[in-house]
């Protein structure tokens, strides 16, 4: 369920579909028209962004149930809850690639985007907050990246299981 501004969102991820209420007494049901989704996210303000598999988007501006279809940034597969909202109006959105290194993308129609070689992409999705977005990978590392100057690092490493989405600011 994704909340924010009044505005309520629950994603049906294998439909594809989002039932939405902008908080009136009328529930509509929302489909983005990319099929079965892998993530979704909501900014502070409203506006929600769902994504497909092959890195399609759905922008949803608040207070209306207008979809604004973003084509994939490049070739990649959209991280499973790779999505994150860091400040009002702007999008985090994670992508596993077969690039050797992480890196982070100019804003492009108000989304960040994050490169992840395939063996270093987030496993239980990503948490975003100011200019810093965070994640635990495979090996048990928790991450953060600064979305605006790329600089990366490992925070520290846990022995055994973490919990997916376990970290933030």
């Amino acid at each position: 369920m994704l909340a924010g501004a009044g505005r309520v969102v629950v994603p049906c991820f294998a439909a594809g579909t989002l039932v939405v209420n902008d908080g009136t007494s009328e529930t509509q049901v929302v489909n983005p028209g990319l099929g079965p989704l892998v993530a979704a996210a909501m900014s502070s303000d409203g506006a929600t962004l769902v994504g497909r598999d092959d890195g399609t988007l759905a922008r949803i501006p608040p207070q209306t149930a207008t979809i604004e279809k973003v084509e994939p940034f490049r070739p990649a597969t959209l991280v499973p809850d790779g999505i994150a909202s860091p400040e009002v109006g702007n999008f985090v959105v994670a992508i596993s690639t077969n690039d050797r290194d992480i890196g982070v993308s100019e804003t492009r129609s108000s989304q960040r985007y994050l490169s992840f070689p395939a063996q270093q992409a987030p496993r239980g999705g990503v948490v975003a907050q100011g200019q810093f977005a965070f994640w635990v990978n495979a090996f048990g590392q928790v991450r953060h990246i600064d979305l605006l100057q790329g600089f990366h690092e490992t925070m520290v490493t846990f022995g055994g299981r973490v919990l997916p989405g376990g970290v933030g600011q």
